[in-house]
């Protein structure tokens, strides 16, 4: 985006905040995060191979929806400590070869379970070809939501805190 396009862009969220006031911009604002939400998740499924950047899922998010398929509650710590060996490998080899043996582990006695991690646990390998350097902040969308949660919470307080330009 050049710089000409996104001061515009800047410009069309600032009048859009005054003409209208804050209290009207939000559902606007809103229905752009949904839609840049939707985008991204068409283009998850249109294949790391087929995109210039590299996508990363989240590794806790994959682990915590592991859980939805494990069909017995004393294997639950378990399943979540076995996908956490997978992604601690040193490198990608490392966490397929692991993740075959979990594959192995569960066919039998969680198949779903195990189909689920065949098919998913590799979006989370991304981070294996990026720098080390970069792995702690790159391997979970922590900071991704840290932000969304800021704005979350302090979202009401922000409301009438932009008057109309007409007040002016």
């Amino acid at each position: 985006m050049s710089e000409q396009t996104r001061s515009n862009s800047h410009d069309s969220l600032i009048n859009l905040l005054f003409d209208d006031g804050l209290q009207n911009a939000i559902p606007k604002i809103i229905e752009i995060l949904m839609n840049t939400a939707m985008l991204l998740e068409r283009v998850r499924h249109i294949g790391a191979h087929q995109l210039s950047t590299p996508w990363q899922s989240c590794q806790f998010h994959l682990q915590k929806n592991a859980q939805e398929y494990v069909t017995k509650l004393h294997l639950k710590k378990k399943v979540t400590s076995d996908i956490k060996v997978i992604f601690n490998a040193d490198d990608r080899a490392h966490a397929e070869e692991r993740l075959h043996e979990f594959v192995k582990t569960y066919s039998e006695s969680q198949p779903k379970l195990a189909t689920w991690g065949e098919e998913n646990l590799p979006e989370g390998f991304t981070v294996f070809a990026l720098p080390e350097a970069h792995n702690k902040r790159i391997r979970t969308s922590n900071a991704c939501e840290n932000v969304n949660g800021q704005i979350k919470k302090n979202a009401p307080v922000l409301l009438g805190s932009f008057p109309a330009r007409s007040h002016y």
